[in-house]
């Protein structure tokens, strides 16, 4: 029986040298196995970041686009309509609004300036100035010119 115990501690007996080399295939084989883990993660993500840089790209490109025709559009408007609204602006006169002519769908400001569309009909006193059919009001007799308008 000792002779059986004597052989395999001889085939099991490594020596140091043996052991090293092994130890470090072994380490070398986890190293080589992380790398490529790394590698491929930061492929991966390379390759995401790229595509969001793209995309990101393209967005800038087409608000880029955008702004040129809105640049334009407004230049042309600019150029176009500013003798007219120049006119409009030194004839502009301050009106105040008949409350007794409004229609009962429309409500005014308390200051008679402003004149909205409500949704249902308002419980008005019915004189014969009232519009009925049509959503109108009518302004107050005469008009003042005022110079802060100008």
């Amino acid at each position: 029986m000792c002779n059986d115990v004597c052989v395999l501690g001889e085939i099991f007996y490594t020596t140091p040298w043996r052991m090293t080399f092994i130890v470090l295939c072994c380490l070398g084989a986890v190293t080589v196995i992380g790398l490529s883990l790394a590698i491929y993660c930061m492929c991966n993500k390379k390759d995401k970041l790229r595509k969001e840089k793209d995309d990101i790209w393209e967005q800038n490109h087409d608000r880029t686009e955008e702004l040129k025709i809105l640049t334009s559009q407004l230049d042309f408007v600019n150029t176009n309509w500013s003798p007219d609204f120049e006119t409009i602006r030194r004839h502009a006169v301050d009106v105040t609004l008949d409350p007794d002519s409004a229609h009962r769908n429309l409500i005014l400001s308390d200051d008679g300036k402003q004149v909205r569309h409500g949704e249902l009909d308002q419980v008005l006193s019915d004189n014969g100035n009232r519009f009925s059919n049509w959503s109108s009001v009518l302004g107050n007799v005469g008009f003042s010119g005022s110079s802060t308008m100008r």
